[in-house]
């Protein structure tokens, strides 16, 4: 219906990080790392090709998923 034209937002790394919980692996693994990324809407999950991403380097201070998110806005 919008001909590839529906674009998703994702929080975290595509295609390493596809779905959800992201950030809590994240803080399992102990990665300061993250992503924001921009997609094209796919039939597979977090698979069409990306439009947009920007890398964010998470201070110490960021200890769990909802300061993560809070950091990210």
């Amino acid at each position: 219906m919008f001909n590839g034209r529906l674009i998703n937002y994702h929080n975290a790394k595509l295609p390493e990080e596809r779905g959800a919980a992201a950030y809590s692996w994240k803080i399992m693994r102990g990665e300061r790392k993250g992503q924001l990324t921009l997609h094209q809407i796919a039939k597979k999950i977090d698979s069409g090709p990306i439009c947009y991403k920007m890398d964010i380097e998470f201070p110490d201070e960021v200890k769990c998923p909802a300061n993560y998110y809070t950091y990210m806005e």
